[in-house]
């Protein structure tokens, strides 16, 4: 069983998932068999204003499209019962909620944008360089004669 992790952006599922959080969702392939029930989370692939997204929402029920002649999951988010104007398939489902940390979901999107980026390149810099000082202490170390040993003077 693969598990993806997914940043939640908005309020939609507030207060059970609040904005931020980072989701952990359990993947289904789309020829695997899915049973769900009424108000289950899943994590779905949806087309928004001509952009593909991510939605993470509650499954209502399922209904035939004639026009489209397959089956719709329809979904919902938190705080409503009104279906989502998207027409999910079984081939748009990414994977059913597992678990989420609140909040959690800032730390990737940080380590996403530029700033976080340049963190993590400063962090790197700085790591290879300590690792670089203890190689040359170790070869200096290897390269200093050891002192003889002298009698004890009696």
């Amino acid at each position: 069983m693969k598990k993806t992790l997914y940043t939640v952006l908005t309020d939609s599922m507030a207060p059970a998932v609040p904005p931020m959080s980072l989701v952990l969702v359990r993947q289904v392939t789309p020829d695997e068999p899915l049973e769900l029930e009424a108000g289950q989370i899943i994590t779905f692939q949806a087309e928004r204003f001509g952009k593909q997204i991510i939605q993470t929402h509650r499954f209502s029920h399922t209904e035939w499209d004639e026009e489209l002649g397959q089956t719709l999951y329809r979904t919902h988010p938190q705080h409503t019962t009104v279906p989502d104007f998207y027409k999910t398939t079984r081939q748009d489902i990414l994977g059913v909620y597992v678990f989420s940390v609140p909040y959690a979901g800032k730390i990737p999107l940080f380590l996403k944008s530029p700033w976080g980026l340049l963190l993590a390149e400063e962090v790197t810099i700085f790591l290879l360089n300590q690792w670089v000082k203890a190689r040359w202490e170790e070869r200096d170390a290897e390269e200093k004669p050891l002192p003889a040993l002298v009698p004890a003077a009696e």
